[in-house]
């Protein structure tokens, strides 16, 4: 799941290359959104400095930390004497096993969310502090643990809160007065500074939360499900949810009546627990919407990692709590074995969320090689960030200081000879297929191949290289292999417009060992292309659409369209999804210019869906429009005529589900 180039949030780096580059630090007070995240930010700038802005370091770092996490609980129960060692072990590994499980790689591989690992590695290294600050010959572990503190609060926007939750465990474990007052002043004035020229975020509502006291526990209860409430319908997640926060304060009873609270342990996993309250209160602060019966805003991949801790502070207090009862000997024991079931039965049902949620990934490594082939297109940059404009303002820079996807990348063959590639190779027939579809400034080239060849080269008859594709380690995803009729391990690359090829051959290698090969056959470049929205002329008079054939729709998809819409007239049928059938424009005289720009949107479904230019005299037809699955988004098709003097759309839709449906836009000139 890595991706080199800046995706979404990371941009804030490539904003701030220019001084990052010259030291000048300054910017690290510019707060992101509501968060101050400084430590963060030292960790992406010496990516920048030191490893070529490839986002490696946060990375590898966000894993130490995550491993630090793991290390700091196991090592809380471990040091718990009082419960038996097979109950300690028991309880270990399977928090260990639920730690380990795939899912977290989803946060760990999106290098912005270090900001997650970061502050829980912070909050678990100063409740492990916080029993010890009160023996005297161990005073310096009160400067280790606000210095944790300190970490936390400028990380994250929920660390401003840590230190009530220091406060509490220093209370309990029994420190002095001096020390609470030494740990309180230090708060204040982290907590202080934080806001020295702070812009207060307009989406914060404390008052929905006691407005709608049932809907703010059921958000709670949806966040504490992760990733387990989605196996099933947002009312199970609601349950599961609560009974996690239920037993969880059943235990801290059960603390409290043993007089186990100023036990290391106790601090360390009610404090974890506490924290992780008070940072989903802020979250549903800023994101709860009562509208929304499925809790969506609970259950997004970025905070998974809190949401994996928890479920592994909680399977750790169960084992302790059990432990200290009499009846530990038989109750351990069968916790451990229905504990593995349940895990392993829920991992195999996630199997489900966890593809759907790696597709962003792919999508990011796609958008990824187009760049490195110099190729922009918004569909495709809106993978990385939803505003391609602003991508496009920054990528010279990275590209120009050899940083990020930039780096040792292979866009540096474009316009090298293929002869290098290989002194012979081997031709690979029908098992071996491609497709071609044009993207903005260039073209799009995807197939599959049943051999391990990671490297793709498009090669121009003059035998110049003027693409090049890769094979992503989790593959193109099963539906958009699925909509071409392709399988096996599939690859893609990009071709941009400026080389001008007109024909090309594909060719295959295997880095490990430099074996190549090509497919069977040359491939040629549509004549239709994709323009950007800017490029779309003056609509075409004479050109309308046939009122009783048509429904106009009130809004033009299910969900609000990126990007600028057509200047024509928009007729479709998403209105109701159940209408199929055909509607044409009315014939109209052909642009002197032999070329006219087309603007269509189609549902995520297009098998069923068709568009064509034909010849308003005779029917001929000029151009078939081609379509993807899944691009939900205006494309402005740029279609050269032949001698026609006439013109005519003939659009069909044949599918009646949600997903297939069909918008046009008339006809414009081509500038």
């Amino acid at each position: 799941m890595y991706v080199a180039v800046p995706t979404f949030d990371y941009w804030r780096v490539a904003q701030y290359l220019a001084r990052i580059q010259a030291l000048d630090f300054r910017y690290l007070w510019v707060q992101h959104n509501e968060h101050r995240i400084i430590f963060p930010d030292i960790i992406f700038a010496l990516d920048v400095l030191v490893f070529h802005g490839r986002r490696i370091l946060p990375i590898v770092f966000s894993c130490f930390c995550y491993l630090g996490c793991w290390v700091i609980l196991a090592r809380g129960l471990f040091e718990e004497t009082a419960i038996p060692v097979l109950a300690r072990a028991y309880g270990i590994a399977l928090a260990s096993v639920l730690l380990g499980w795939r899912g977290s790689a989803l946060v760990l591989a999106d290098p912005f969310l270090l900001q997650w690992t970061l502050l829980e590695f912070a909050l678990l290294l100063a409740l492990a502090l916080a029993p010890y600050v009160a023996e005297a010959r161990r005073q310096w572990t009160l400067l280790a643990l606000i210095a944790s503190g300190v970490v936390a609060t400028y990380t994250s926007g929920n660390g401003l809160l840590i230190w009530f939750v220091l406060l509490a465990a220093g209370w309990i474990c029994g420190w002095s007065k001096r020390q609470l007052a030494g740990l309180a002043l230090s708060g204040l004035l982290a907590d202080g500074l934080y806001f020295v020229g702070f812009h207060l975020a307009d989406n914060l509502n404390f008052r929905d939360l006691f407005r709608h006291p049932w809907y703010t526990i059921c958000f709670i209860s949806s966040y504490l499900s992760m990733p387990f409430g989605g196996m099933k319908s947002p009312q199970f997640g609601v349950y599961l949810g609560l009974c996690n926060l239920i037993l969880m304060f059943l235990f801290f009873g059960l603390a409290v009546r043993r007089k186990r609270m100023r036990t290391p342990v106790a601090a360390l996993l009610f404090g974890s627990f506490g924290f992780l309250l008070v940072t989903i209160l802020l979250t549903a602060a800023g994101r709860m919407d009562v509208r929304d019966t499925h809790y969506v805003a609970a259950k997004v991949a970025r905070y998974l990692i809190p949401a994996m801790l928890n479920w592994a502070v909680f399977i750790l207090t169960l084992f302790w709590t059990v432990s200290l009862s009499r009846v530990r000997v038989y109750l351990v024991p069968a916790l451990a074995t229905v504990l593995a079931v349940l895990l392993a039965i829920s991992f195999l049902k996630l199997r489900w969320w966890l593809n759907g949620n790696t597709d962003p990934f792919v999508d990011a490594q796609i958008a990824e090689i187009s760049i490195q082939n110099g190729v922009l297109d918004p569909r495709l940059l809106r993978a990385l960030f939803p505003n391609p404009a602003f991508i496009a303002d920054y990528l010279p820079l990275l590209k120009e200081s050899r940083l990020s996807a930039f780096y040792a990348s292979p866009g540096q063959w474009i316009g090298e000879r293929s002869a290098r590639l290989a002194s012979s190779f081997r031709i690979l027939t029908d098992e071996h297929t491609a497709a071609v579809y044009p993207v903005v400034s260039g073209l799009e080239v995807f197939g599959r191949s049943l051999a391990n060849y990671s490297q793709v080269l498009f090669v121009n008859s003059q035998g110049t290289i003027v693409g090049f594709g890769r094979q992503l380690p989790l593959g193109l995803s099963a539906q958009f292999l699925s909509s071409h009729k392709l399988g096996g391990k599939g690859w893609i690359g990009f071709i941009p417009a400026r080389t001008a090829a007109r024909n090309f051959e594909i060719y295959l290698r295997d880095p490990r060992n430099g074996e190549v090969a090509r497919l069977a056959g040359n491939y040629e470049v549509p004549r239709l292309t994709l323009v950007k929205a800017e490029e779309e002329g003056s609509v075409i008079s004479g050109a309308s659409w046939e009122s009783n054939s048509v429904t106009v729709p009130d809004d033009v998809g299910p969900v609000p369209i990126p990007g600028p819409p057509p200047r024509g007239q928009i007729v479709g049928t998403w209105r109701d999804s159940s209408i199929t059938g055909e509607f044409r424009s009315s014939t109209f005289p052909a642009p002197t210019d032999r070329c006219l720009i087309l603007p269509v949107l189609h549902g995520a479904d297009s098998q069923l869906l068709s568009v064509k230019v034909v010849d308003g005299g005779t029917g001929r037809e000029i151009a078939t429009i081609p379509m993807q699955d899944n691009d939900l988004e205006w494309q402005f098709w740029r279609v050269p005529l032949d001698g026609a003097k006439n013109l005519q759309i003939i659009a069909q839709d044949r599918g009646p589900g949600l997903r297939e449906w069909l918008a046009l836009a008339t006809p414009a000139r081509c500038p």
